[in-house]
């Protein structure tokens, strides 16, 4: 029973971590504009086209592929919002991918909210950082150094389940962080 119970209690709270939006922290509704008659002329259809979001770069599950995210495209909630242009300039500057990274700090901190050290959001063992930019910072370069690069002493494959191996070992981690990805590309 006590090996079973951590790994259940740790799960419902990432749940409800994941889950628990604040007010404050609500998207804005956008007013989508109704698709009229007008697209049966080429015209009209290339200028719908034109109207169309940008299509981020398609997803090969490689954390060292650009991610192809803006600052607007990553939706980050409690502590972690303002921080997401640190997350771009981390894909940057290190070539580990932003939303990767924004995914990594929402669960070992709870969006943000809880840190065992000072500005320590991703979790990264008992340093203090002077800020949460810095934290961004330095994990993105040693993910990219000892993680992601095959020379690297904890090098098991550039995905989310290769880093897993050994940054956390839990295959629910890898899991819960491919899904938080997409919440924050969404």
């Amino acid at each position: 029973m006590k090996r079973i119970l951590p790994p259940i209690f740790m799960l419902m709270m990432v749940v409800v971590i994941a889950f628990a939006t604040p007010i404050d922290a609500q998207k804005e509704q956008r007013q989508v504009e109704p698709i009229t008659t007008a697209l049966h002329t080429e015209k009209a259809f290339e200028t719908n086209l034109a109207a169309e979001p940008k299509a981020a770069a398609v997803d090969d599950g490689l954390l060292t592929s650009p991610s192809g995210l803006d600052v607007e495209d990553l939706h980050l909630r409690h502590n972690l919002i303002g921080l997401e242009q640190a997350f771009i300039d981390a894909e940057s500057e290190h070539g580990v991918r932003a939303d990767f990274l924004a995914a990594v700090a929402a669960l070992e901190s709870g969006w943000g909210r809880y840190q065992f050290r000072p500005n320590n959001i991703m979790g990264f063992g008992q340093k203090e950082f002077s800020s949460m930019e810095e934290c961004i910072d330095t994990v993105a370069a040693y993910l990219a150094k000892h993680y992601l690069s095959p020379d690297g002493k904890y090098y098991n494959g550039e995905t989310v389940e290769g880093v897993c191996v050994r940054y956390n070992g839990n295959p629910e981690w890898a899991e819960i962080v491919q899904q938080i990805m997409e919440e924050v590309r969404s």
